[in-house]
């Protein structure tokens, strides 16, 4: 097993997408580490907010740091909102209200923005709440794609 900073988070993270969708995120079979190449393999980006009143990032794979272009350290002060283009950020937030009720939503996809101001389409998304053994939230979670084309069928999951 690998150990790295956030190998306890991740698995938290994918444990809540298992309990609201009955499979664990999309991943290859037989994973000896399935939190390590979460982390550091998988081709989608997770990223993960807290509750605050205006959340910021306590989690990013490896290829979300690549999309945004952000160090981890510095995406995780980044509050969460700023990972979206200004004129997608009130649909954003609409979709995290109706995320209260839902407990986890699908297929959303938007323009999001990286560290120096630049745009990218993120497609086949999912936002999910972290919810700890008492069912408090204390965050919530997301996964996306950077292509239309690509699903988690592509695993075989």
């Amino acid at each position: 097993m690998h150990d790295f900073p956030d190998s306890a988070l991740i698995h938290c993270i994918d444990l809540a997408y298992q309990k609201l969708s009955g499979k664990h995120l999309p991943s290859p079979k037989n994973l000896t580490d399935r939190s390590w190449w979460l982390h550091h393999e998988a081709p989608y980006c997770i990223l993960a907010h807290n509750n605050d009143n205006d959340p910021h990032f306590i989690y990013a794979n490896q290829c979300a740091l690549k999309c945004f272009e952000y160090p981890r350290e510095e995406i995780l002060q980044l509050p969460s909102r700023l990972s979206a283009a200004t004129s997608e950020q009130l649909e954003r937030q609409q979709l995290l209200n109706a995320l209260a009720n839902k407990g986890i939503i699908h297929d959303y996809s938007g323009v999001r923005i990286t560290r120096e101001g630049k745009t990218f389409n993120i497609y086949n998304g999912v936002i999910w709440q972290l919810k700890n053994d008492d069912e408090e939230s204390w965050g919530q979670a997301a996964l996306f794609w950077l292509s239309p084309n690509v699903i988690e069928h592509n695993f075989g999951a």
